[in-house]
């Protein structure tokens, strides 16, 4: 199972990051399907953050070393909920959103890097065989 945790959550982002762009690129043509893209990936995100706050943080709490890690992750994951709850009640009261779309983009971009080249990794070598399997079993 070595890499899962890292091939399975980026996969994860990556998909997320496509309904993001879909939702940025739609805005000006359509924004009832710019609006379905944005519920989706709101939807994904949130769905993310709880499998990553659920599973795999508590999986590295007796790590001494990664704490800073943690309070980060919890961090970003707390800014982008905030940023995801303002833009849609932009939305939801027909304003433009765009300077906060902008700043969600700069939060994604951070946060699912520090994902990519430090949670995950430290969780492929941090998490044994046996609690991977959990975890997997857990996630679906």
């Amino acid at each position: 199972m070595q890499g899962f945790i890292t091939q399975f959550f980026t996969s994860d982002q990556q998909g997320l990051e496509l309904l993001f762009i879909a939702y940025l690129r739609t805005k000006r043509q359509d924004l009832g399907i710019s609006r379905q893209f944005f519920d989706k990936f709101k939807v994904g995100m949130r769905r993310h953050i709880r499998q990553k706050e659920q599973l795999l943080l508590p999986a590295l709490e007796g790590c001494q070393n990664e704490v800073e890690l943690l309070v980060q992750t919890r961090y970003e994951h707390q800014q982008i909920l905030q940023q995801l709850t303002w833009i849609e009640a932009l939305l939801d009261k027909g304003m433009d959103s765009e300077e906060d779309d902008q700043r969600l983009e700069y939060l994604l971009s951070d946060h699912f890097e520090n994902d990519e080249f430090s949670l995950y990794p430290l969780c492929d070598r941090k998490i044994s065989d046996e609690a991977m399997g959990k975890l997997l079993l857990r996630l679906y």
